[in-house]
């Protein structure tokens, strides 16, 4: 089932067991729990001038993450507003598929219509494999805006400025084994049972930190209930290591730390369901990436979560 699948079905419960929930005055502090699923693509290779040169294509698919969260929101002054927040996530379910791509170059014998024609070696090897072990992913962000109203009394706008720090931490089998064999003359690659020796899990971590500007937009009526937006873009530093056994060091052992752009948004409502608590439901999405010469990193990710609030 897809994600948006998914996202329909959770979110008509959430809607079924949260019938109205709180106004955009309700600020406090609150908990939650939700579910997100992420879907990440690295790909990256040698240089050019490297004979022969490998090429590693990830897809990490289908991550299922149940999320617990703490968060606090609301005015910390007349006129500045503040909110912050933190999730820690357990990745219970995922796919990762890898193309190993390995050339080996000899010579150039020709100049064909499309460019060169180059004699050598040539493999490429698909292998899937599925979470190993203890996978998490954690994030932090905080935000100041000075709210204003726009248009009427109940609609209000707050430019933001704020800081964010989002991890992941991804551990998948090996059972579908890959090892790139080079020699002076040949290069191939040997897949799955005819690869000897153990080949433990192989280990994948992101760190993505920097500031955001953004924009968040409430709606207060006058039964109780508000309807919010935040809408956000980020930037700044990417860290991404990989710990492999397909025997070339370039990728087994790979570290890179570059900058990254992306953008985010979250939707939801709330409704008070008594003198000081609250209910909150939301929906969210983020598309960060990282584009460096031979390395791209994308990364998606889209959230579904309910919340119980007090208010003090």
């Amino acid at each position: 089932m897809k994600f948006f699948e998914k996202l329909s079905v959770l979110m008509t419960m959430v809607l079924l067991s949260t019938t109205g929930i709180a106004s955009a005055d309700s600020y406090g502090f609150q908990v939650g729990i939700g579910y997100r699923q992420d879907s990440i693509r690295w790909n990256m290779k040698e240089s050019s001038q490297i004979n022969p040169r490998v090429q590693s294509k990830l897809h990490f698919d289908d991550l299922e993450i149940l999320l617990l969260g703490v968060k606090f929101k609301g005015l910390v002054s007349q006129s500045l507003y503040a909110r912050c927040g933190f999730d820690y996530g357990f990745v219970c379910d995922g796919k990762l598929r890898e193309s190993i791509t390995v050339e080996r170059r000899e010579s150039v014998n020709r100049f064909a219509r499309n460019g060169m024609a180059i004699d050598g070696d040539y493999d490429n090897v698909i292998t899937h494999n599925r979470k190993h072990g203890n996978n998490y992913v954690w994030d932090l962000n905080l935000a100041l805006g000075m709210p204003f109203n726009c248009l009427c009394s109940e609609f209000s706008i707050a430019p933001m400025v704020g800081f964010s720090y989002n991890r992941q931490q991804l551990k998948f089998h090996n059972h579908d084994k890959a090892v790139v064999n080079m020699t002076e003359y040949h290069a191939e690659i040997v897949h799955g049972k005819f690869v000897d020796g153990y080949h433990p899990a192989g280990s994948f971590s992101t760190g993505w930190w920097g500031p955001m500007v953004g924009v968040d937009l409430s709606y207060v009526s006058e039964n109780g209930w508000s309807a919010f937006a935040e809408c956000e873009v980020h930037f700044g530093r990417l860290k991404r290591e990989r710990r492999s056994y397909i025997d070339v060091d370039f990728i087994d052992f790979y570290k890179r730390t570059k900058d990254f752009w992306g953008t985010s948004w979250k939707a939801g409502f709330n409704y008070v369901v008594c003198e000081d608590l609250y209910v909150e439901a939301s929906i969210s999405y983020a598309n960060w990436m990282s584009f460096y010469h031979r390395d791209h990193f994308n990364w998606s990710t889209g959230t579904a979560r309910c919340d119980l609030g007090y208010m003090f």
